[in-house]
């Protein structure tokens, strides 16, 4: 067995083998500005894990065997802004660890996070490794956004 392959070997004997990081690339802006058609191809070129939040939702509302089925629909007719924050990233940890299992190499999520608030949360629920530099950096970018839509958010 070489170097390597020892190394991982003891890893997995210890039970310190480290949870698989994939990227996540989020996509958000203006609207009519096709985020969702980027999105989608971006994640079909490179068979990506493409998440979107009414996908997430119309999917789980029309799942019967689902107990948050009714609280989705709920959130799909009042508006995705209204859905509250914990709510949307626990939702995206279930996702991206869907496509950790299926060995996705890339995450795109589709208009979201349309706010710091929802960019932080994210961040502190999926334990984001970002260094702090990243992070401000994301968040400088969904600031900027949401002014450059008038504040609206």
């Amino acid at each position: 067995m070489g170097t390597l392959g020892q190394v991982l070997h003891k890893d997995i004997q210890h039970g310190q083998m480290r949870k698989r990081h994939i990227p996540i690339i989020f996509v958000t802006g203006l609207l009519s500005i096709d985020k969702t058609t980027h999105s989608r191809s971006l994640s079909e070129a490179f068979d990506d894990l493409y998440l979107s939040l009414s996908d997430v939702l119309a999917q789980m509302s029309t799942d019967a065997a689902d107990p948050r089925a009714e609280f989705a629909a709920l959130y799909l007719k009042k508006g995705l802004d209204t859905s509250p924050v914990g709510y949307m990233t626990d939702l995206f940890k279930e996702k991206i660890h869907e496509g950790a299992q299926q060995r996705k190499r890339y995450i795109v999520v589709d208009g979201f996070p349309r706010n710091a608030k929802q960019l932080r949360s994210f961040v502190e629920k999926i334990n984001c490794h970002s260094s702090e530099e990243d992070l401000n950096l994301a968040l400088k970018a969904a600031v900027e956004a949401y002014l450059g839509q008038g504040g609206k958010n």
